[in-house]
């Protein structure tokens, strides 16, 4: 990817700024190692530490269609335990949606998505790629790719995917439930879970 400082936008916690940043960078590397791209994941933040970045969770591996949408929509439970104050959630837009068998998938555009989400506010940013394939190279399944990197836009009008609102809500349900018996459940479902060091 290009080395030049990604701009600034408005209202995006400056934590949340480097993980989503950090999330495209893998995103890149994955497209480039074998064309593949990052799972659903959850970014976590708690607002009263000095360094709110908390860790993150990854989607565990699905099936297209319901078993998709909720291997999606459960990563808002780790946060929920944890009493997180704020979260990411990153995903690629077509791959999603190809997952849960929408209309025309395949046709969506390529980008990776984010939301901000506070107890109060959203924040969506897109972040638009192309893909080019190096000269002689088959156009196949777990291919090396060269994406090409467009400029993060907010996004207004972009409707959130069913599971990832209800992966908020989950997030934002009151729950009760120990945080080390949940995070042993869901890595035995196959979730992966990364704890920031404190």
């Amino acid at each position: 990817m290009t080395t030049t400082p990604p701009p600034e936008i408005a209202d995006e916690h400056p934590a949340a700024a480097a993980a989503r940043l950090a999330s495209v960078e893998g995103t890149d590397a994955a497209l480039r190692l074998d064309g593949s791209v990052m799972p659903p994941h959850v970014h976590f933040f708690f607002d009263d530490r000095e360094e709110p970045y908390g860790g993150h969770i990854r989607s565990r591996p699905y099936q297209r269609g319901e078993d998709a949408a909720e291997a999606v929509a459960r990563l808002g439970l780790l946060p929920s335990v944890l009493r997180a104050d704020r979260i990411l959630v990153v995903w690629e837009h077509c791959d999603l949606h190809v997952a849960l068998e929408a209309p025309e998938a395949h046709s969506f555009p390529f980008a990776v998505m984010s939301v901000e989400a506070t107890p109060s506010t959203e924040l969506t940013i897109g972040h638009a790629f192309e893909l080019d394939f190096a000269p002689g190279t088959p156009m196949e399944p777990f291919t090396p790719t060269i994406p090409q990197w467009g400029s993060p836009k907010v996004q207004t009008r972009y409707r959130l995917p069913a599971p990832i609102t209800r992966l908020i809500e989950l997030w934002l349900e009151p729950r009760a439930g120990d945080p080390e018996e949940t995070m042993d459940a869901l890595q035995e479902e196959g979730y992966r879970i990364a704890l920031a060091v404190a």
